[in-house]
């Protein structure tokens, strides 16, 4: 069926274009009635505003772009990066933004910049990124196309982040309140910034509260996927005896850690405690019901769209890095404290 345009509406009403036009977009000069009356019609007649026309009267562009670096081999059937996009997605659609996915792998163009130029694109999220992405550079540097990330580029990018440091000050904290003094990590041989943040802070943070971490527990994993963190963990664990507890720089990890664990005759918590980061829906679901770090995807998600909407509007932003705060959420596969 054919979309109806303003005109439609102004010839089926019998109101002049302009006055339509003022009623759709909230503007003065239309009296209550009226104004009521014609977004109602359009709303029963399936009116859907033209974004492209929009901005060529207003000399405003409203179409935004979502990227993932396919390098990073962590795309939107990750938990935690679909939740962020979608919190993203409501606050930038109800601000009346139009989403389009960057497409890099198209013929018609070589970057994700000539992507963005061609689609005439004003601002950019990136939700995922690999520091191995050369063409990020290059669309960080356009000057008329906005950039806001949820993992660390360089220092000209705004970024949203979990507070990673209150995040791991709290584990260690839990740690050594239940009295763990060996614990080892789960951690990515991919150069993901947020991953090694997490994981220098809690080889600091745990030397600093003398809790050991040594090398044979450290556990790398080549890939995100559940499938590959089962297989390096369990490798690992034909070969090394587990810690008292082990903390995975994902839950996707944690979860891996659980089965691998399991299969190779441990009890969960009592011989090896595990504790993730993210907190996804399986977490509850998973037996034992999965310890992890809560990262506040509503929040990071909509500080992103917030954050480049400033940009877009020319506000000033004095901060670089915005930390969302995240919290310590103790289930069935570590103890409580005192047991």
């Amino acid at each position: 069926m054919k979309k109806k345009t303003i005109y439609d509406l102004a010839s089926e009403l019998n109101i002049a274009p302009s006055t339509i036009s003022k009623a759709l977009n909230n503007k003065k000069g239309v009296n209550l009635e009226t104004r009521n009356r014609i977004v109602e019609y359009a709303k029963e007649n399936g009116y859907v505003a033209n974004p492209t026309a929009r901005a060529l009267k207003s000399k405003h562009n409203y179409t935004i772009g979502i990227l993932y670096s396919e390098l990073s081999n962590v795309g939107f059937g990750h938990p935690f990066f679909s939740m962020i996009l979608q919190y993203s997605k409501e606050y930038l659609e109800n601000h009346g933004y139009d989403l389009i996915f960057i497409n890099s792998k198209s013929n018609d163009y070589q970057t994700y910049s000539d992507f963005c130029i061609t689609r005439n694109i004003a601002g950019v999220l990136i939700a995922s990124i690999s520091s191995q992405d050369q063409m990020l550079n290059q669309l960080c540097k356009e000057p008329d196309i906005k950039v806001v990330a949820t993992d660390y580029i360089n220092d000209d990018v705004l970024t949203v982040l979990s507070d990673n440091k209150q995040a791991i000050t709290d584990l260690v904290d839990y740690f050594k309140k239940c009295n763990y003094k060996n614990v080892g990590i789960i951690c990515t041989l991919q150069e993901i910034y947020s991953f090694k943040e997490r994981y220098d802070l809690f080889l600091e943070i745990c030397k600093e509260n003398n809790i050991n971490v040594n090398k044979d527990n450290i556990i790398y994993v080549d890939g995100f996927e559940f499938e590959d963190a089962y297989r390096d963990i369990n490798l690992h664990l034909k070969n090394h005896k587990a810690p008292e507890a082990l903390f995975a720089l994902s839950d996707i990890f944690a979860v891996a850690a659980i089965r691998a664990l399991t299969n190779n005759n441990y009890k969960i918590p009592q011989d090896c405690a595990i504790v993730g980061f993210d907190d996804i829906e399986l977490a509850r679901y998973v037996t034992p019901s999965l310890s992890t770090i809560r990262q506040d995807c509503k929040k990071i998600g909509q500080k992103a769209a917030r954050l480049l909407l400033d940009q877009l509007e020319g506000k000033v932003i004095d901060e670089k890095i915005a930390r969302i705060k995240t919290k310590l959420v103790i289930r069935d596969s570590s103890k409580k404290v005192g047991e």
